[in-house]
């Protein structure tokens, strides 16, 4: 049966904040944060490319050491590769504080416990 639209938003309106979800001061916070670390990101991003194709003499060197997998070879040229090396120690660091911060945030915050049913 269809609901007048008056009387559905009167419905909607009355329905409780879900208090699971996390408090608006916490996304505003981190909406900045995020954002600047993106933007420092993809200009180290390029300061690293500009600065590689600047050091190279053709603009495309074969920069190849030896791998670590049965002694194959591998090229270092490409500036994504290179730079995800780079940050790896960076990435691992952000993995686990990310980690450790949504426990904390999830035992502290949420009540409401989602538990996942077989099918």
């Amino acid at each position: 049966m269809l609901q007048d639209p008056d009387e559905r938003l009167r419905d909607i309106q009355e329905q409780p904040r879900d208090k699971s979800a996390p408090p608006l001061w916490l996304l505003l916070l981190t909406a900045p944060i995020s954002i600047a670390y993106f933007t420092w990101m993809y200009y180290a991003i390029y300061l690293f490319t500009e600065e590689f194709w600047k050091k190279s003499k053709h603009g495309n060197p074969l920069y190849i050491v030896p791998g670590w997998i049965n002694g194959r070879q591998m090229d270092l040229t490409d500036p994504q590769w290179n730079m995800f090396r780079r940050f790896i120690p960076l990435l691992a660091v952000a993995a686990t504080v990310f980690l450790i911060l949504s426990t904390l945030v999830k035992k502290t915050m949420c009540k409401v416990r989602i538990l996942f049913k077989r099918f």
